[in-house]
């Protein structure tokens, strides 16, 4: 082909400058311009070229590069030129298949290289090949209209020495060209040439098998005529441009990455004028395509992207459908497709569209807009399990153009805030549909901020919002919607301003307020089929405004759920669940500070009415609240660990499932059988977990029987029993509690109750039934019967008419002091008292008959004590005082084990020929003992008051451990020494005790005290204790025994004189000073044997007994022969004196 055709010249550069600047829709003119300025390119060009050497490949055998037998001067010419060199122009002309080995011809370079026709594939042998020196353009692929270049570079580089430089393929139109890039081959070089793929005809670029392609800027479909593709496929293919990317510039472009390639570029533009198209698609596991401007998607004209099969694009900001004419679609879709950028306007001012589905992702690390300028339209749609798109920070649906969201099959969006109609042109539309379906907004969502706005939630999906949901109304006329119908939207604060149509699903509001509208209504929820369920869930505490009464359930389904911590008060307004015919309202009040008050809650019906069916449910710490709780025929109440505070419970024929927790009555409720039937069921038993109380301290009244069995009570007030009540097992406790004439507080198992300072008035019957059973805290006082076994810790006072009773098997303690004014009786079984006892004068009564008596705290006995029949045991210490009396009698034994003093009387009875008996083996002191019953002593015995007789009727008798404590004061029994009358027989053992009181002691040895009598005596004291007098030791206590007595004398040592304890030379001393008295003499003057003379008898005493102390034997010492001389030498100078008076004596007797 000659020059003089002009059809291998290209458009320079100055061509393309123009071009870009004319009138894109004049499309006659651009044909007319085209022609014109490329003869006056051809012009300026000439004189450069003609400069340049043409060589002309001219072997389809093909063959090397170097070779001049390959190479000719002109087309179709014979071989033998030199191969081209530096400013040669290399031509491939010929029509064949045909392959250019560079091996032994080193690194090349050439001025352009020109591929007119056929396949021509460069085996570059790892050399490099230089395009050099040319006018603007280093290779041009496809030259001739009508015919199709092919150009195949392998195994080397093909480097473009100067900047700016222009690959192109298919320059004219109606030319077809491919540029091929293979087998690790290189194009591009240092300073990278502009790339265009269908400059004017159709070209097409492939880059596969480990391709490397470097361009300055990439154009494909460049001019109007043109089309322009590329396909860069392999894991190892890479396409790098450094500046903008065009596809579909003027004519249609396309651009497929797949197999593992790599793209990079600049900003990329698709269908970036009138009438072009560009499309580019990753497609595949490893393919990408990496922009570090902006992405452009239809900025004039129709713009496609489509990432799938795990593709991934990341860029800066993004751009679908820019100018008010540009289109643009993006797909995302398959598992691992991914696209990342950094902000996204779909629909900025023309139309864009982004479909995300079957497990594709897209990331905006900031903002996105759908719809941003008025006339705009924005639409996404995110559709599939895993498919997802996360945008970092804002979310504007319908900014001041159209925006459309749609998120369904289980697809999931996460934003920041999110506004639907953003200014006043902006229409803002969003859809979640679907199981599974989610969009989770990280801050508030606002639907029609200055704009109209949107929002459907549906079949199962799920709209989060962790600020606040606010359906506005910019305008005053709601033009902000939202629509749930059988998804889920949580939200931390509600405020509707615009529209809800909410008939199926569940409203979340979550720790912040819900604000039902700009003024305060009636809140309804209702279905709008019998299948659905729309479910408001207030969660944490917050607000609940703008709302008067609350109406769940009123033709269809519906529920509202008020949990942890959120408080409702609806003050004098209604709550109403199920309030018409056929309505189905559920109301659940959940877990710790849930509370929901109101005036009246009417359950299956309204406040005055029966309606539908109704539940309301109160669990895990949650309270309601009503001055009245309304409950109809098909309502029902669940208590299931919360609490029910009324003032007043109207059944009406519902049901109460009080499965655990409480029910408080304000005010003075009267427990009748229709309250505690709708409370309990007609078996009317509290069971375990459940509590009923009263608040305001009123007095509430028991007039049906009830049975605690596990549950409680408590009532601030007094609580009156006309009926039955049975504690089984829980705890009754109360301010005061009144027990009636002929009812019954019984009290089995554990049963407790307590009135911690109140007091406790029985007028009836107290049957206490287990050791577990308790009564405790202030005052019982009893004027009926109590009986039974358990515990009662209370201050009792027993009245006249009241009566405490065991039989055998029971047992009784009590805590706390007990005064008896009227009968203790047990017949059999055991009382403990832990406290004093006081039983009162005249009316108190404590009978025992075959029991146990356990006065821990003393018994001070005013009245009477009375043991009859078997055997009795009382411990503890009793005061018998003036008043009181002791009875044990018909045969009763009974047995005191602590002290006894007895101010009063104590008879033991023989009467009837039942000989009964008391045992004491604590201290008995006090009066005497009546009766021909018999005693037995095995503790102290301690006559009278200091001193005093005390008397026995029958039989005494001193068990070998007991003692006898006698009191001298003087000599006159009973009022100035002890002493012990017994009637009948005494039977002496164990020690006798005697102390001298009121600073009496004897002096001498011989006075005697008389201290038991007895109708008989057997026995004697085992030991005798005590000294007579603390100044003359030698004075000691013997006892002596006459059948019927027991004299207590004070004795000495014959021959103690001085009485110090011994027997010694002052004794001798003292008695020869007296010896030979005849009459008068007393121990003192040597007077031993009492006959009131000191004789030789009494020396022989005081010889016996000489140096002995008082426990040494009468006749174990000889006296000292230093004493017997002084007694003897005393004795000698007496003995005249003496013998006359005897003489004396003599002679008057005769």
């Amino acid at each position: 082909m000659s020059r003089r055709t002009g059809n291998r010249i290209p458009y320079p550069r100055i061509v393309r400058r123009l071009r870009s600047n004319m009138n894109n829709r004049l499309h006659i003119v651009r044909w007319v311009g085209s022609f014109v300025l490329l003869a006056v390119a051809w012009g300026a060009a000439l004189s450069e070229w003609t400069r340049a050497a043409e060589r002309y490949w001219i072997t389809t055998a093909g063959g090397f590069f170097y070779s001049a037998s390959n190479w000719s001067t002109t087309s179709g010419g014979a071989g033998g030129a030199t191969a081209p060199g530096g400013s040669d122009v290399a031509n491939f002309t010929l029509a064949g298949t045909y392959e250019v080995d560079f091996n032994g011809a080193g690194n090349v370079t050439n001025q352009r290289a020109e591929i007119e026709n056929g396949t021509v594939s460069f085996n570059l042998a790892n050399t490099t090949y230089t395009l050099s020196g040319g006018p603007t353009v280093a290779a041009i692929v496809g030259t001739v209209p009508g015919q199709t270049a092919r150009w195949t570079l392998r195994n080397g580089s093909v480097a473009v020495a100067d900047v700016g430089d222009d690959v192109i393929v298919a320059s004219p139109a109606g030319s077809t060209a491919y540029l091929t890039v293979t087998d690790g081959a290189n194009l591009g070089g240092a300073n990278p040439p502009d790339v265009y793929l269908g400059y004017s005809g159709n070209g097409t670029l492939t880059v596969s098998n480990g391709g490397f392609v470097h361009a300055n800027t990439t154009a494909v479909g460049y001019n109007d005529l043109a089309v322009g593709s590329a396909a860069v496929s392999g894991v190892t293919s890479v396409w790098n441009t450094d500046g903008n990317f065009t596809v579909g510039n003027r004519g249609p472009g396309t651009v497929a990455v797949n197999g593992g390639g790599t793209v990079t570029s600049g900003s990329l533009l698709l269908g970036a004028n009138d009438d072009a198209t560009g499309t580019v698609s990753v497609s595949g596991a490893g393919s990408t395509w990496t922009s570090s401007g902006t992405i452009t998607v239809g900025s004039f004209t129709l713009g496609t992207l489509s990432i799938t099969n795990g593709g991934a694009v990341s860029n800066s900001d993004s751009f679908v459908g820019g100018s008010s004419s540009g289109r643009g679609a993006v797909t995302v879709s398959g598992n691992d497709s991914f696209w990342n950028y950094q902000s996204i306007h779909v629909g900025q001012s023309g139309r864009g569209q982004m479909t995300i589905s079957s497990g594709g992702r897209s990331t905006s690390a900031t903002a996105a807009v759908l719809g941003l300028n008025a006339g705009a339209l924005g639409d996404v749609g995110v559709v599939g399990a895993g498919s997802a798109w996360t945008i970092g920070t804002s979310f504007t649906i319908g900014a001041a153009g159209t925006g459309l969201l749609d998120v369904t099959g289980g697809a999931a969006v996460t934003s920041g805030p999110a506004i639907l109609g953003d200014v006043a042109t902006g229409v803002g539309t969003a859809t979640v549909s679907g199981e599974e379906s989610q969009w989770e907004v990280a801050g508030d969502l606002t639907i029609a901020y200055r704009g109209v706005g949107a929002a459907t939630v549906n079949d199962g999906a799920r709209l989060v919002v962790t600020g606040g949901l606010t359906i506005g109304d910019p305008t005053g006329s709601p033009i902000g919607t939202l629509t749930l119908d059988g998804g889920q939207i949580d939200a931390a604060s509600f405020t509707r301003n615009g529209a809800l149509s909410f008939s199926d699903g569940t409203l979340t509001v979550r720790g912040g307020t819900f604000d039902n509208g700009p003024a305060a209504s009636t809140l309804a929820l209702d279905g709008a089929t019998d299948a659905d369920l729309p479910t408001l869930r207030l969660i944490g505490a917050g607000g609940f405004s703008e709302v008067t009464s609350v109406d769940v359930g009123l033709a269809h389904r519906a529920a509202m759920e008020v949990l942890d911590g959120r408080a409702i008060d609806l003050g004098a307004n209604s709550l109403e669940i199920g309030s018409a015919a056929g309505g189905n309202g559920s109301v659940v009040v959940r877990g710790a500070g849930a509370s929901l008050a109101a005036s009246v809650i009417g359950v299956g019906g309204s406040s005055s009415s029966a309606g539908g069916t109704g539940t309301l449910h109160v669990a895990d710490g949650g309270l309601v609240s009503a001055v009245a709780l309304r409950l109809w025929p098909a309502g029902s109440v669940q208590l299931d660990g919360g609490t029910l505070v009324l003032n007043s419970l109207d059944a009406g024929g519902g049901r109460l499932d009080w499965r655990d927790g409480r029910v408080t009555f304000s005010g003075s409720p009267t427990l009748d059988s229709s309250v505690l039937d709708a409370l309990l069921g007609p078996g009317h038993v509290l069971g375990g977990g459940r509590t009923l109380s009263t608040s305001g301290g009123g007095s509430s009244t028991l007039s049906a029987p009830l049975t605690i069995d596990g549950g409680s009570t408590s009532f601030s007030g007094t609580l009156y029993n006309s009926s039955v009540l049975t504690l089984r097992d829980g705890l009754v406790g109360a301010a005061n509690f009144e027990n009636a004439a002929g009812a019954m507080l019984l009290l089995t198992g554990a049963g407790r109750l307590s009135l911690p300072s109140g007091l406790l008035t029985n007028a009836g019957t107290i049957r206490l039934a287990s050791d577990s059973a308790a009564l405790t805290g202030g005052t019982l006082v009893n004027g009926g019967s109590i009986r039974g076994s358990g515990t009662v810790s209370m201050l009792v006072s027993n009245g006249a008419s009241g009566q405490i009773q065991t039989v055998a098997g029971d047992r009784i303690e009590f805590e706390s002091p007990l005064h008896n004014f009227g009968s203790v009786n047990l017949i059999g079984g055991e009382m403990q008292f832990n406290a004093a006892v006081t039983n009162g004068a005249a009316t108190g009564t404590i009978s025992s008959r075959d029991a146990i008596l356990r006065f821990h705290g003393g018994l001070t006995n005013d009245g009477s004590l009375a043991v009859t029949f078997g055997t009795s045991d009382i411990f503890g210490d009793v005061a018998n005082s003036a008043t009181g009396r002791i009875v044990v009698s018909g045969g009763a034994q009974a047995t005191f084990y602590d002290d006894v003093v007895n101010g009063g009387s104590i008879n033991v009875s023989a009467a009837g020929g039942l000989q009964s008996t008391a045992v004491f083996f604590g201290a008995l002191s006090g009066n005497g003992v009546f009766g021909a019953g018999r005693v037995f002593n095995e503790g102290d015995l301690r006559p009278g008051f200091s001193p005093g007789t005390m008397s026995f009727g029958g039989d005494l008798s001193f068990g070998p451990l007991a003692e006898l404590e006698i009191e001298i004061g003087g000599v006159v029994p009973g009022t100035q020494h002890d002493r012990v009358a017994v009637a009948s027989a005494v039977f002496l053992d164990g020690t006798l005790d005697v102390s001298t009181i009121g600073g009496y002691a004897p002096t001498l040895p011989g006075q005697s005290f008389t201290i038991v009598t007895a109708g008989e005596r057997t026995g004697e004291f085992a030991a005798v204790i005590g000294t007579p007098s603390a100044t003359l030791p030698g004075l000691y206590w013997t006892v002596s025994y006459t059948p019927t007595t027991a004299v207590l004398t004070t004795s000495a040592l014959a021959g103690d004189i001085d009485l110090d304890g011994d027997v010694d030379r002052t004794d001798a001393a003292l008695f020869a000073r007296h010896y030979g008295t005849l009459s008068g003499a007393i121990w003192t003057t040597g007077d031993f044997d009492a006959d009131g003379a000191t004789t030789l008898t009494d020396l022989a005493l005081l010889q016996s007994h000489l140096n002995q102390p008082r426990s040494s034997p009468s006749a174990a010492a000889v006296p000292e022969p230093s004493a017997l001389l002084i007694l003897l030498c005393g004795l000698a100078t007496s003995a005249i004196p003496f013998a006359r008076t005897l003489r004396q004596r003599s002679k008057n007797a005769r």
